[in-house]
């Protein structure tokens, strides 16, 4: 992996809706969904010049340089993921939630990762939308 942007940055975090029913219908299949979804997720991070800092079970988390960047991978890959022939005819969703913060991000320690996985798994998202959450940081006072 290259280096991570610094300085404001946006984090895209994405997670299989139902994955645990998926995965009890699917049985050993379960692996090729799981395949497929993340290689149509990275193609949509590399694609708009984001990064993958790490993927563990369903959930993914990517970093871009630009908002606009991370919004695009978003709307790419949902698309990319609705028009998808899955194993077993399944229906995926795939939700996602993108955060703009300024913080340096760096492979093992990213200051807002303690509470970001939650906002994937409220119960305000409904599959197919994106959650937004904007985290706004004070800088220095102007005055």
């Amino acid at each position: 992996m290259g280096d991570l942007p610094t300085g404001t940055i946006t984090l895209l975090f994405t997670d299989i809706e139902g994955s645990t029913q998926l995965l009890q219908r699917l049985g050993e299949r379960y692996a090729e969904l799981l395949n497929e979804c993340r290689t149509l997720l990275r193609t949509a991070f590399h694609t708009y010049h984001g990064q993958e800092v790490d993927a563990q079970g369903d959930a993914m988390f990517a970093v871009f340089a630009r908002a606009s960047d991370a919004l695009e991978a978003s709307v790419a890959a949902q698309r990319e993921l609705a028009l998808h022939s899955w194993p077993g005819a399944e229906a995926v969703r795939v939700r996602m939630c993108v955060l703009n913060t300024n913080s340096q991000c760096h492979r093992w320690h990213c200051p807002i990762l303690p509470t970001s996985p939650n906002l994937l798994h409220s119960r305000a998202l409904h599959p197919w939308r994106f959650f937004f959450s904007v985290r706004r940081q004070r800088g220095p006072s102007s005055s």
